[in-house]
């Protein structure tokens, strides 16, 4: 990601609640995409679906664009899933 212009950090936040991954444009001093990574953590819970969208509704009530990707997405396609990222901040490298 820091490649193509962005921003990232892994695990942002702080005690049991971190992003796996946040990001922001170059030029933004804030971040404002939460980008949340499927992990055996995540699958190990018995609501999986109700913790990825419990965790993307509280950080949207903050002011985050919250994305989910999975492993199976980023391996099959990691470009579109860049893209993604890209048109959720508001960024167009092409």
């Amino acid at each position: 990601m820091q490649q193509r212009g962005f921003v990232a950090v892994v695990n942002h936040g702080m005690s049991r609640f971190c992003i796996d991954v946040a990001a922001r444009r170059a030029d933004d001093p804030d971040f404002k995409l939460a980008i949340l990574i499927d992990s055996k953590e995540t699958y190990a819970s018995h609501a999986t679906l109700e913790v990825l969208t419990e965790r993307a509704i509280l950080l949207e009530a903050f002011g985050w664009r919250a994305v989910t990707v999975t492993m199976r997405e980023w391996k099959s396609d990691p470009t579109r899933i860049l893209e993604t990222l890209e048109t959720q901040l508001g960024v167009n490298f092409d």
